[in-house]
């Protein structure tokens, strides 16, 4: 990311906007370093992101921030940042439309017995909770959502066409009592 010129950067996410595109962020590795040697191109990510999903190590060294609500706080375009707390589960908040602020915390599954592999896991931790705001679920559907995918993901090894089925999602999903009401959204009894 660092490597890129700023300009195409800027280029790119300025034109995804224009087609109505949203940009999510999730800076991984680049997390630990991007700031301390791009603080420009950190801030334009940051503002120019509809959303921020980060793990907890990468929250504070990314932003200098505590938690997912305080990020919004510090950067008023984002609509939501992720806080992934893996085997914890994870922290969400977000921006309404009013400028109002929610934030809830999802605990994980329990998958301790058929756990493999956590390859994959956090992208399809954000792909799961970008697909419930697809369905308009409300932000604690896609948080449960999002933990039962990457959940379901670590149950396999390795990513690309080793990440969650959606059996197994919906496997995982039934064996929590929080998460029925999801199920029925999903059209699953």
């Amino acid at each position: 990311l660092d490597d890129l010129p700023f300009n195409i950067l800027l280029g790119a996410i300025q034109l995804s906007q224009l087609h109505g595109c949203e940009f999510w962020f999730d800076p991984q590795a680049a997390a630990s370093t991007l700031r301390k040697t791009n603080k420009e191109l950190t801030e334009f990510l940051l503002s120019s992101s509809t959303g921020l999903v980060v793990t907890e190590d990468e929250l504070e060294a990314f932003t200098s921030e505590s938690s997912a609500i305080r990020v919004l706080s510090s950067y008023p375009n984002l609509k939501y940042s992720i806080v992934k707390q893996g085997s914890c589960g994870c922290q969400v908040a977000h921006r309404h439309e009013n400028g109002a602020l929610e934030q809830c915390s999802i605990q994980a599954f329990d998958i301790k017995d058929s756990y493999r592999d956590s390859t994959g896991a956090g992208d399809s931790f954000i792909a799961g909770f970008i697909a419930g705001l697809g369905k308009g679920f409300e932000l604690q559907d896609c948080a449960i959502l999002a933990n039962a995918v990457g959940a379901a993901t670590c149950m396999n090894s390795g990513a690309g066409e080793n990440v969650a089925h959606l059996s197994q999602i919906l496997s995982v999903l039934e064996k929590t009592s929080n998460a029925k009401p999801l199920l029925r959204k999903l059209g699953h009894n």
